[in-house]
């Protein structure tokens, strides 16, 4: 009898975040730090339109794998950000 061993595999949440108008940088839990250049993120250009008091007041949802912007009415996943695929 063969035993099948199921593989979790947990996605990288957010710890920390800074948002400039072009840079979004992120701690993440297992211990890197990523920079995105926002103007590369096509899904992000609502928040480079955003003031800079609207742009730090974020939240973590779903244990910090979807940021919020609850002034700017956006949202983005974070396993998004970290795929390696071209965003275009």
């Amino acid at each position: 009898m063969k035993k099948s061993i199921a593989k979790t595999t947990k996605l990288a949440g957010v710890k920390a975040l800074k948002v400039t108008k072009s840079i979004l940088r992120m701690w993440l839990d297992d211990g890197r730090e990523i920079g995105v250049l926002i103007q590369e993120v096509p899904d992000l250009n609502w928040l480079v339109k955003g003031k800079p008091k609207q742009r730090a007041h974020w939240m973590l949802e779903r244990g910090g794998a979807v940021i919020f912007w609850p002034e700017l009415k956006g949202r983005v996943e974070v396993s998004r950000l970290l795929d390696p695929r071209p965003f275009a």
